[in-house]
């Protein structure tokens, strides 16, 4: 019996890392993007229904969205890809500064109660509470917040 993995990669021609390549592109689009992928995967399942009319549909389907995304993204230039990763990058800093807030009083309170030095602080996080983040970035984060506390003061 051929398993649904086998079956998927034979219709899309695409192994298992190839499909997880795709699905991180699909993830960095914008919501425009992703529709007009969903109007592709639509119409690309009803050819393949056709040529696999034994195989079930959510098979099918699935199947369908990996050759969508991989039509669009053959239609797009270097520049478009480059943007795609760039807003992805750009995501990424935001949600570790986020993270890097919700520890912020963990953070403040080894700097200066605790005379932690940034290396330390990223090792205790990464240690205690399972947040791998670089000390450059709590460093970036701790001292723009003083910055920020400073010019409130002063004002």
């Amino acid at each position: 019996m051929i398993s649904n993995k086998m079956i998927v990669e034979n219709i899309c021609k695409m192994n298992s890392e190839v499909q997880k390549h795709k699905i991180n592109l699909f993830n960095r689009t914008d919501v425009d993007t992703k529709l007009n992928i969903f109007k592709t995967q639509k119409s690309t399942f009803h050819k393949l229904k056709n040529i696999y009319f034994d195989v079930d549909n959510s098979i099918l389907n699935l199947s369908s969205f990996f050759i969508a995304i991989d039509e669009h993204i053959e239609s797009l230039n270097d520049i478009d890809i480059n943007i795609i990763k760039l807003r992805c990058d750009s995501i990424k800093a935001k949600t570790q500064r986020d993270k890097i807030l919700v520890y912020w009083a963990v953070i403040n309170r080894l700097r200066n109660e605790e005379k932690f030095s940034f290396r330390k602080i990223a090792d205790y996080l990464k240690k205690y509470h399972k947040f791998d983040v670089t000390h450059s970035a709590i460093h970036k984060v701790y001292t723009e917040i003083k910055e920020q506390e400073w010019n409130k003061a002063n004002d």
